[in-house]
């Protein structure tokens, strides 16, 4: 495991691996998700939650270390969003109002910042 995070109410958490991200019930240690896979990832360096729970977002490294930042439903593993820039996703930071998230990578400048989506109703 490289990284991982806890919702705000520690219900849930998630872990980022190899490849791989992992929705768990924090209570039983068992999985909530299938196991998660970005798009050409080798490996995920940060994850984390939206402000509500419901989203899950991860950034990581591609083969050809572009910095890749995916994001998934919580609850039934759906891909919701994935985005690409710079190199070697190293950190983030959510908005106060939890709608946008700033990631950075591992050279100067690479930094971008993106709207979550919006919940589907």
């Amino acid at each position: 495991m490289f990284t991982a995070a806890y919702t705000r109410d520690g219900s849930k958490l998630v872990t980022g691996t190899t490849g791989l991200v992992q929705v768990w019930n924090s209570a039983t240690c068992r999985p909530l998700t299938k196991e998660l896979k970005g798009d050409d990832l080798d490996y995920f360096e940060t994850v984390g939650f939206s402000r509500d729970g419901k989203r899950v977002f991860a950034g990581g490294d591609s083969a050809d270390y572009t910095n890749v930042w995916a994001v998934w439903d919580s609850k039934s593993g759906k891909s919701v969003q994935a985005v690409r820039y710079g190199h070697s996703a190293q950190g983030y930071a959510l908005s106060p109002d939890g709608t946008l998230v700033a990631g950075g990578g591992l050279k100067l400048g690479d930094t971008g910042i993106w709207k979550l989506p919006a919940d589907d109703k």
